[in-house]
């Protein structure tokens, strides 16, 4: 910090210097006593001293508060654009602080317009795609309906390619919720068995089309979770499982809310496997079968984190898949 304000201020320093020589060269030049130019340059660099040392002391405060502010406008700050330049800055002293100032306001404005104009234009956005997979609820409903007057192969191929849509459906409402300013998490306590059963329930009619064997006892145990995002989480790996499963998918859980859930399909390479919940990544299985849209972990992973779930991979080409979740202690979720 010092070595900046040396070379910030170095015209007040270069300068008595600069006076302090020329008084030296008259003095000599015309044969004067010197003692008069050594008690004056005395006092004037006593002078010096003490006024460079005030303007230290400015520089010091001034360069903590700028600091104030750079810490303030971080992105993980918590309220970057309802910063007060005032607060930080002071009194105006000239002339160029008084217009950065002036052009911090106009920049502090012009942000509040436009995180005003995004929060308003995000949140049409949410009630638009909120109400349309609500309203395409219906004609699902309908179809599925329809389909299930008559038990022929191939309208159960149909009802099969139907409740794909409806899962794509609530991908769309699950990442609007994940992506939504509000808080919508209902924490309650479950029975753990009642939630996995739930989401079996779910696809039975895949494990049955797809002659998918089903592997799964009851569990004992209850858990502290949400309930749709949880449905969310467990879900979207079943899907998986069963897309991608050549025989059946083996579910395991204990009282201490760790869940497993193993296919013995294709695999997910070592390279894959630290990038499977990235957005839009579909990896060497979903590009090959072109059955990924990139989008389900990466929702799964999201709705995991929002409700404290671990999850872990371990998966070989050739192998199967294994997935392990486990589910916080009540304490953890509650912070």
């Amino acid at each position: 910090m010092l070595k900046t304000f040396l070379k910030e201020n170095r015209s007040w320093i270069l300068l008595p210097a600069a006076v302090i020589l020329l008084n030296f060269g008259t003095f000599w030049l015309y044969r004067m006593e010197m003692e008069p130019f050594i008690y004056g340059t005395v006092l004037s660099g006593v002078v010096c001293v003490l006024v460079i040392g005030l303007r230290f002391r400015k520089f010091v405060n001034g360069c903590r508060k700028r600091e104030q502010v750079i810490s303030s406008v971080k992105p993980d700050a918590p309220d970057v654009f309802g910063l007060n330049p005032e607060v930080f800055l002071g009194e105006e002293e000239s002339r160029t602080e008084r217009d950065y100032r002036e052009m911090l306001r106009c920049l502090r404005n012009r942000a509040l317009q436009q995180e005003q104009q995004f929060l308003e234009e995000r949140e049409d956005m949410e009630d638009y795609y909120t109400k349309w997979v609500h309203q395409i609820k219906t004609p699902i409903s309908v179809m599925r309906l329809a389909l299930r007057e008559e038990d022929t192969p191939e309208n159960r191929r149909l009802l099969s390619e139907l409740f794909q849509i409806e899962q794509y459906v609530e991908m769309v409402l699950h990442y609007i919720r994940l992506d939504s300013s509000g808080n919508d998490l209902m924490i309650q306590e479950y029975a753990l068995d009642d939630l996995i059963r739930e989401s079996i329930r779910k696809f039975s009619s895949l494990f049955i089309n797809r002659n998918v064997r089903l592997e799964y006892r009851k569990v004992e145990g209850v858990r502290v979770t949400d309930k749709k995002y949880f449905a969310c989480v467990l879900e979207q790996i079943l899907s998986n499982a069963i897309k991608y499963t050549d025989t059946y998918v083996r579910i395991e859980a204990d009282d201490r809310g760790r869940i497993r859930i193993e296919d013995d399909g294709p695999g997910i390479g070592a390279s894959d496997i630290p990038r499977i919940f990235e957005k839009g990544y579909t990896g060497c299985n979903g590009r090959q079968e072109m059955k990924s849209s990139g989008l389900g972990l990466y929702l799964c992973s999201r709705a995991a984190k929002k409700i404290s779930v671990e999850i872990d991979v371990d998966s070989e080409p050739g192998r199967g898949t294994v997935f392990s979740l486990k589910l916080p202690e009540q304490k953890k979720i509650l912070d």
